[in-house]
């Protein structure tokens, strides 16, 4: 099938949906898709996935949707998505996945493979979580979407992670709090004032999953009153804070429809 799709040479979509069969097989060869934009990614734990992906030519991808029913500690497999982004030339500029699915040395990847994203989104696999990843996360000792957004917190003299980053969308965001997104907004924004490296944030969009402890929005208003959008959602009601106009989570995406 991946032979025909090559052919397809002006290909600029894509969804693939990877499963382990007894008859499959990698390509031998190259799998050149020099026009595809978007590719969306569902991995069932096929385990030689990332075997393919080291045959991905996609030199004009733009958006990715990747996700998986893997954990990654069940079974020593190489990471599938950090396998592509190598074959995306640093080019990325959308990136949606759940990131509690990623061993740390993975994440650091997707900071070195994707040094040019505008736009990450925090979401869970369409199909709900398998339970060797329920059982996983039970086991873990930190929260990887916390110590993600960490990771984004720029700091004078050290590494800047996706200095290019406009909007963060965290729609499943475990671990973190309010302060928490205060303290990253004010660093992330702070930081530009005083240097060149890092674009400000435009978006920043969280799915809390505890009810709110402290009301952040007041502490933003600065950031607001420039223009930053800030969408702020709480497990018992659907109230959110939206600031400047109208917040459409799928505003500023280049995909041809919603697969976030």
């Amino acid at each position: 099938m991946l032979t025909h799709i090559a052919l397809i040479g002006r290909l600029v979509y894509l969804e693939l949906e990877a499963h382990d069969v007894p008859i499959g097989f990698s390509p031998v060869g190259p799998v050149c898709l020099p026009a595809l934009r978007w590719l969306v990614i569902r991995d069932t734990g096929a385990i030689h996935l990332a075997t393919l992906f080291d045959c991905f030519e996609v030199p004009s991808l733009r958006s990715l949707s990747y996700h998986t029913l893997w954990f990654p500690s069940s079974q020593h497999r190489r990471c599938p998505l950090t396998a592509l982004l190598p074959r995306t030339n640093g080019l990325l500029e959308e990136l949606a996945t759940d990131v509690q699915f990623l061993e740390l040395e993975d994440l650091m990847k997707i900071f070195e493979f994707a040094p040019k994203l505008k736009k990450f989104v925090q979401s869970q696999c369409p199909a709900g979580v398998s339970n060797n990843q329920v059982l996983g996360l039970s086991t873990l000792p930190i929260k990887l979407v916390k110590a993600f957004v960490k990771q984004l917190i720029p700091e004078s003299g050290g590494p800047i992670c996706l200095p290019h980053l406009e909007s963060l969308d965290l729609q499943h965001a475990p671990g973190i709090q309010d302060d928490d997104a205060l303290f990253f907004i004010r660093q992330r924004m702070d930081f530009t004032r005083s240097s060149t490296e890092v674009e400000p944030l435009k978006r920043v969009r969280i799915v809390f999953s505890q009810e709110r402890s402290n009301d952040i929005c007041p502490s933003l208003s600065k950031h607001i009153g420039e223009g930053l959008i800030v969408q702020l959602v709480y497990p018992s009601t659907c109230d959110m804070f939206i600031s400047k106009g109208r917040f459409d989570p799928h505003d500023g995406l280049g995909w041809p429809r919603p697969t976030f």
